[in-house]
């Protein structure tokens, strides 16, 4: 009797588990219809892997190649292209207009997505604040070092690191025998000096040492880090599995990045302690003299602003 009732409870089991299979397997099947056919976007073009699913997102974003995969998407599929169950990418340039820029009268700015502006950051600063009302104040705050005068007080740094970087260009032309420069890689040196210069008034120094600056190189391995809490927020079934597709000092990058960041902002905030003057010498200057951001505030700006102005 014992060994009749065992295998009644086994084979109840059993049922019941290919029951919960077939279940799930169902479930699939009908998202995967709904969303093809039936979904709000399901008219728009674009990979059937995206349309059902946020793993091809995901793997866009860990290849590590998500501006070339994304600009082949829409030469393969036009200019609107289905990139996740509910996300669309648009590549016109009123899609720009409408997205980012600042919005005419009468108009409410256009609300960012909640998972893809996630950094992870307790401290939400312009680039990445949701909230209307705080994104407006911060813009407002910042408005003063980008005035058509403070641009113009900045012009002849733009040219001192033009020419210095012409000029480092041709030594290390002569230098490689006829071997070239690779240019994606020397442009940054030039685009990082001049937003060091315009926002903390110091320079990384990169294009006269003809080298990256090792922030520059922190930035770089730490940025894959920052897309972390965005993927595990896409799928949490993976949370624990996304965080191994990172390398361990990509997360310790991001951390030393930081540390950089702040100690820089310490510096750039006692030497306008010091010296009131600096207070329009660059576009950080007037948002210290507000007084207005406490310093977590201040790192997670500097971050953003340079890693905007060099991009």
């Amino acid at each position: 009797m014992a060994l009749l009732e065992a295998i009644s409870t086994l084979a109840t089991a059993t049922l019941l588990g290919y029951l919960s299979v077939a279940g799930i397997l169902c479930s699939f099947v009908g998202w995967c219809v709904y969303s093809l056919y039936f979904h709000p976007l399901a008219k728009y073009p674009g990979p059937k892997l995206a349309a059902i699913t946020q793993v091809w997102p995901i793997w866009v974003w860990l290849s590590g190649r998500y501006p070339s995969i994304i600009q082949n998407a829409h030469r393969k599929y036009g200019n609107v292209v289905r990139v996740a169950p509910n996300e669309l990418s648009f590549n016109t340039i009123q899609a720009y207009r409408d997205i980012y820029a600042a919005p005419s009268r009468g108009q409410r700015p256009f609300t960012k997505d909640p998972t893809f502006y996630n950094n992870g950051d307790s401290v939400r600063v312009l680039f990445y604040e949701l909230d209307v009302n705080e994104h407006a104040w911060q813009r407002k705050l910042l408005a003063p070092g980008f005035s058509a005068a403070a641009m113009r007080n900045q012009e002849h740094l733009v040219h001192q690191y033009v020419d210095l970087f012409v000029q480092k260009m041709g030594e290390l032309s002569v230098a490689s025998h006829d071997g070239g420069v690779n240019v994606a890689e020397t442009i940054m040196w030039l685009g990082f000096d001049i937003m060091g210069e315009m926002t903390f008034s110091e320079s990384f120094g990169a294009v006269k040492a003809t080298k990256a600056h090792f922030w520059i190189s922190l930035l770089r391995d730490g940025a894959h880090a920052a897309i972390l809490p965005s993927l595990a927020e896409r799928l949490p079934l993976l949370r624990h599995v996304v965080t191994h597709m990172i390398s361990k000092s990509a997360i310790e990058n991001r951390a030393k990045h930081y540390a950089y960041t702040e100690k820089t902002v310490r510096k750039r905030v006692q030497l306008q302690e010091e010296r009131p003057d600096m207070a329009t010498a660059d576009l950080f200057g007037p948002v210290i003299a507000s007084g207005k951001l406490d310093s977590a505030s201040l790192v997670s700006l500097a971050q953003a602003m340079v890693i905007a102005g060099a991009g």
